[in-house]
């Protein structure tokens, strides 16, 4: 991004053309932060969607630090999805019209377990898109590998997982969930599934309180 002053050296170079150049310039960034403030804002309420302290047994969040994205690329840079898949994700968000995400990581209460939790809330457009990026996801897992396993309590919930990792996902009005657990395989004293399914029921219980 250039800086004012380098606006302003711009424009003393190259006379009024230059001054009319740099003020189209100007005003071309200013548009871009102002749409870019736009959307960091509209991350803010998901914040409160995510999961919270005491809600995912044994764990608690890691820290003040989320990862979050504002559109689809930072999403996947974010989720650290890696770069050969990017451009086909992308373009799947784009479609289904992401509109932020945010992911916070849980890390256990004791230190001699080895898991870690991550709950994360995608926003979309609409309930239909929601749903349609449940399904997606599901059906990503299964293709590498991950089997299914029922969720109660949590209408249109899909757990699915494989060794090593667990996860509960659900998509609830224009909003993707997901509580994920991952784990060495084998380890023994970490949580399991009953615990995945009741986080997850614990979080959507209270964003259905009123």
């Amino acid at each position: 991004m250039l800086s004012a002053i380098a606006l302003a050296a711009l424009a003393a170079g190259c006379g009024d053309s230059g001054k009319n150049t740099a003020s189209s310039t100007t005003a071309s960034i200013k548009q871009r932060e102002k749409a870019l403030q736009a959307k960091l804002r509209a991350l803010v309420p998901l914040r409160a969607l995510l999961l919270r302290t005491n809600e995912f047994a044994g764990l608690h969040p890691a820290g003040r630090r989320r990862g979050f994205g504002y559109d689809a690329a930072s999403w996947l840079e974010a989720l650290e999805i890696p770069q050969s898949e990017r451009p086909r994700e992308a373009q799947r968000l784009n479609r289904l019209g992401f509109q932020g995400g945010i992911q916070e990581r849980l890390r256990p209460i004791k230190r001699s377990t080895a898991e870690e939790a991550i709950s994360l809330v995608e926003k979309f457009p609409s309930n239909s898109a929601a749903r349609a990026e449940l399904a997606a996801q599901v059906q990503v897992a299964k293709g590498q590998g991950a089997s299914e396993f029922p969720v109660g309590g949590i209408p249109g919930a899909r757990g699915f997982g494989e060794p090593g990792a667990i996860n509960v996902a659900f998509a609830d009005g224009p909003h993707y969930y997901l509580v994920g657990l991952a784990f060495p395989p084998g380890a023994s004293g970490v949580a399991g599934r009953g615990d995945v399914i009741a986080a997850a029921k614990r979080q959507f219980t209270r964003l259905h309180q009123t």
